[in-house]
């Protein structure tokens, strides 16, 4: 047994949240609330997710992994999208097969650039459509490009847990509610969890005074990008669905 060499005050040696023991596991209180620590989380996604993207340095990943101990490893990359700039090699199916093969959850958060291949007006277009739960890529459809990327994911991390999560609210409404769609409907058909952040995030795009605080890109007719204040404000919600699927 320990015996703590504590400075009492009023009959009561204070402790730290180290030294209090959970009695039925032996673990302490920290380890109790921190259970991530030693697991290794890919936060998948697009420039909301990118951390070499400096207009918001500290994303929300950045900030769970701060507050959990997790390891958390980077795969944001600006411009990217499930189908979006795959004539470079470098949207999500193609880039999935480098996450490490003991990944023990993945989250892929996004793609609000997909939503310019869905609009049949935009000289990127090529019958780009949003597609059924069960698609495969070769429907040229965004739910088949979402499958491509999950079954990829579970090619190269067998044991992986994986959540998606929609983009959140911004000024591209009807596009983007194409994308929700999408996400929603693999995530039912594969009995994946979906975090449909667009829903519950509660960020305000259209209200100029909230926007300049939590979005960096307050000024432009898109408003989709969080701030670090606007990251700070998401974190929670997505913290807590993190929860769910660990």
């Amino acid at each position: 047994m320990t015996v703590l060499n504590k400075k009492v005050i009023d009959n009561i040696a204070p402790v730290t949240v180290d030294e209090c023991v959970y009695m039925g596991n032996g673990k302490t209180l920290r380890e109790q609330a921190l259970p991530w620590k030693g697991l290794k989380w890919v936060a998948f996604g697009d420039s909301l997710t990118d951390g070499t993207i400096t207009l918001a340095n500290r994303k929300y990943c950045d900030i769970i992994a701060e507050k959990t101990g997790i390891t958390m490893i980077n795969f944001g990359q600006g411009g990217t999208g499930y189908k979006r700039t795959e004539e470079n090699g470098t949207c999500f199916y193609q880039r999935m097969s480098n996450i490490p093969s003991d990944t023990n959850i993945l989250t892929i958060f996004g793609s609000v650039n997909d939503w310019i291949l869905l609009n049949q007006y935009a000289s990127a277009y090529d019958g780009f459509v949003e597609g059924n739960g069960n698609d495969t890529i070769e429907k040229n459809s965004l739910c088949g490009y979402i499958n491509k990327a999950i079954d990829i994911a579970i090619a190269t991390a067998p044991d992986v847990k994986i959540g998606l999560i929609t983009p959140p609210t911004s000024k591209l409404t009807s596009n983007l509610d194409k994308i929700r769609s999408a996400i929603c409907k693999v995530g039912e058909y594969r009995n994946i969890p979906v975090l449909d952040l667009w829903k519950v995030c509660q960020l305000r795009p259209n209200d100029p005074v909230f926007a300049q605080k939590y979005y960096y890109d307050y000024y432009t007719e898109v408003v989709v990008h969080p701030s670090n204040a606007g990251h700070e404000w998401i974190t929670p919600i997505i913290l807590k669905f993190m929860e769910s699927i660990i």
